[in-house]
């Protein structure tokens, strides 16, 4: 067996040879391609004369077809210099149905779910996930990334959740901008997803979410924002839903005044499939694409706009203005370059090497009473392995998100090649049960959706017939889950087993938070594979056997009853209606009330009464952390500094989620305790100490005020709070602004 010592060098050795790696696809791609790098300011002239020049010569038809999508790729004007532009998902790896035919290249890495990568915390990680998905595109002549997806986690039944990065706007904007700009790098083009509030799958395109102007600028808009001003962020999907009466695709106000009048966007936007349904709005709003076009959805196709434009209600410099988008944003990533498609970066065996690492740093150990974990391999331990998700893993939700795995590995296979003695039941054995060592119980979602990873004879057609029948338990695109529960007989099992043996654990996979009581209290330990993707379960047992250090820390808050949520009663439309409807035009639609405010997540619980059963930022170790030397000053600049230490006090190394929050207790408007702005992921050895420093500018300490209709600073005392989660603060200090 490795000591924890031992593996980590391995892990840092590995690292280091990833980042040759990365170099040498750097030093490939630059040998073939123009432009790589993100786009600059510097070639930011030349690129908008020579896409007017482009525009200047098109004609009205190809103007039009350029607008109107072809299925999964764009219309190209040949004559021009202009290929079609190819799309393919998702977040986290490619999907493969609409992939032109590639020999040799039918197969993508299934990376864990994006929701697993903010439970990392690590900015470096997400930029090195994001790189492999990129490369796989490039290899494979995919332009454009249909992701990646920031809605925040507002109900832990939304069907999507697993797609998305956690509910905070601080952790998914530092997410996302290292993963915006690997894809961007690679010389991709990423459209950051779904613009804006759609935060239920169920009845999406029927649903209006009334949302105040506050709640949106500081919870669901920061890590747009980001992704635009940080990262440079070249393309967007607009949301299927309304928000504040108007479909987002439709919304001049979202994506025009916000997005491309105050954070200077200079991208494209596409619109989400089928999701425009005003010819006149849509052509009049920074929609750029309609996909997928085609007989599909003809909103702006050639005929409705050619009537627009006869009638005077739009002007040909409406039409001009979505094509310069389009065509400027591809130039600026060079995607209509000869040399685009680069088959050498179809590095596999890397990018799966990404993905175990992914899932070792985001697999989070929620409980783990007497040390059940670790347990050592190979020492003759009885393993009892049960349940629906042990050899059946799920590797992903279902929808548009789905990754179909190259070479999964289940919970039980990675289990056994640690423990040989371990032992699979496929029902209850009383004996067995009792009398092992350790009883996993493999529980969770979607375990009838497992697409094409452990059937050979898995088709398309077979996937969706089991997410269709299997709606009361999976998670996907389109339909949120109806209960927060477990199955009752996974509910069963799990009491059957602690009831027989004491020693039980539970392996939990689910895109979102489920109820845990009262059978949390019955098991020992609690582990939280999320979605693993393809190498996950191997992650999942090297934790339990003490090869890994766990350091995944919960992106999301995690409720006792679903009633305990703050947007409890008003997450979505629910499966049995919400009472009478609203129009817009010819079409229906109810509200969606968003009550809570900023108010949402951790932001609730630390300012109420009520407490969580895990609160977000939370995650065990194997060894222990202390925290001390709180010291905090004004910079020259005007900014605040902060630092602490952070000491290993236990035997093995590890790493250590450090985060800060800032807490205004007087304010002019209702803020919550503690809000998110800093965190920083540690490494140390037993008994080594780290100073960990944080640089804060007024962003930090700002919140959007409804009277001035800006962000605000006002003058007095803030609280600075430093922790291991939202409720578990460690430092506490002050400071006047």
């Amino acid at each position: 067996m490795l000591l924890l010592e031992e593996a980590e060098n391995v892990t840092l050795k590995r690292k280091v040879g990833l980042m040759k790696n990365v170099f040498i696809g750097i030093v490939l791609l630059a040998s073939s391609v123009n432009t790589l790098a993100a786009p600059s300011k510097a070639s930011s002239n030349g690129v908008e004369k020579k896409a007017d020049a482009i525009v200047s010569k098109m004609t009205l038809d190809e103007k039009l077809r350029l607008i109107h999508g072809c299925g999964f790729q764009t219309a190209g004007v040949p004559r021009l210099g202009l290929p079609p532009i190819y799309t393919t998902g998702s977040s986290m790896g490619l999907t493969v149905s609409p992939w032109p035919a590639v020999k040799g290249m039918e197969k993508a890495t299934a990376f864990p779910a994006t929701i697993m990568l903010a439970a990392t915390w690590n900015r470096e990680l997400a930029y090195k996930y994001a790189r492999a998905i990129a490369e796989e595109l490039r290899a494979r002549y995919m332009h454009i990334l249909l992701a990646p997806g920031v809605n925040i986690y507002r109900d832990p039944l939304c069907g999507r959740n697993y797609e998305y990065m956690g509910e905070d706007p601080y952790l998914a904007s530092e997410i996302v901008v290292p993963y915006i700009e690997a894809v961007q790098e690679v010389g991709v083009m990423p459209t950051i997803k779904h613009f804006v509030a759609n935060n239920s799958e169920n009845r999406r395109k029927q649903s209006n979410s009334v949302v105040s102007e506050r709640a949106l600028r500081e919870i669901y808009f920061p890590p747009y924002k980001a992704a635009v001003q940080k990262a440079g962020c070249l393309g967007f999907m607009n949301s299927y839903n309304l928000v504040n009466g108007e479909y987002s695709g439709e919304s001049g106000w979202l994506l025009d005044t916000v997005l491309r009048k105050e954070w200077k966007f200079k991208g494209l936007v596409m619109s989400d499939w089928n999701s425009l349904w005003n010819p006149e709005l849509a052509a009049k709003s920074g929609v750029d694409i309609e996909m997928p076009g085609g007989k599909q959805c003809e909103v702006l196709g050639p005929k409705n706009l050619k009537r627009l434009l006869e009638e005077g209600k739009i002007t040909i410099e409406d039409i001009d203005r979505k094509i310069k988008h389009i065509v400027s944003a591809c130039l600026r990533l060079d995607l209509y370059s000869e040399n685009f498609k680069q088959p050498t970066l179809n590095r596999l065996a890397e990018h799966a090497a990404i993905a175990l690492e992914t899932g070792r740093e985001g697999i989070g150990l929620l409980k783990n009473k007497d040390g059940l974990f670790p347990l050592e391999p190979n020492i003759g331990k009885k393993v009892v392995v049960i349940g629906p998700t042990a050899k059946n893993t799920p590797t992903t939700g279902g929808g548009s998100g789905a990754v179909t795995a190259v070479d999964p590995i289940s919970i039980w296979d990675a289990v056994k090649r640690l423990y040989p003695s371990a032992e699979y039941l496929g029902d209850i054995d009383e004996k067995k049960i009792k009398d092992a060592d350790i009883v996993l119980v493999c529980v969770g979602n979607n375990y009838g959706l497992v697409l094409h990873a452990y059937s050979k004879t898995m088709t398309i057609e077979r996937e969706q017939e089991l997410f269709n029948k299997g709606a009361d338990e999976t998670e996907g695109e389109g339909r949120d889950r109806k209960s927060f529960a477990l199955e009752k007989k996974q509910v069963d099992l799990i009491d059957r087993c602690a009831s027989l043996n004491p020693n039980c654990a539970v392996m939990l996979t689910s895109g979102g938070g489920v109820k845990m009581l009262p059978w949390i209290h019955k098991v020992k330990t609690v582990m939280w594979l999320f979605y693993p993707g393809e190498n996950g379960s191997r992650a999942a047992a090297e934790i339990m056997a003490g090869l890994v250090n766990p350091s995944g820390r919960l992106p999301v808050s995690l409720e006792k009853e679903l009633k305990d949520n703050p947007a409890y009663g008003n997450f979505g439309l629910s499966w049995g209606g919400n009472g009478a409807p609203k129009k817009r035009g010819s079409r229906e639609y109810w509200d969606v009330h968003y009550k809570e405010g900023v108010f949402l997540g951790y932001r609730f619980y630390v300012s109420g009464d009520i407490k969580p059963l895990f609160p977000f930022g939370f995650g065990l170790s194997y060894t222990t952390f202390k925290y001390s030397n709180i010291f905090i000053r004004k910079t020259d600049d005007g900014n605040i500094q902060v630092s602490a230490d952070i000491t290993n006090t236990g035997k093995r190394a590890g790493k250590e989620v450090v985060q800060l929050y800032v807490g205004d207790p007087v304010a002019s408007e209702p803020r919550p305790a503690r809000e998110l702005k800093g965190f920083e992921k540690i490494f140390l050895l037993p008994g080594e100490t780290k100073t960990v420093v944080f640089r804060l500018d007024d962003s930090a300490f700002a919140f959007w005020s409804p009277k001035t209709k800006s962000w605000t600073v006002e003058p007095g005392e803030f609280d600075i709070h430093i922790g291991a989660s939202s409720e578990d603060i460690r430092l506490t200090g002050k400071i006047v602004k």
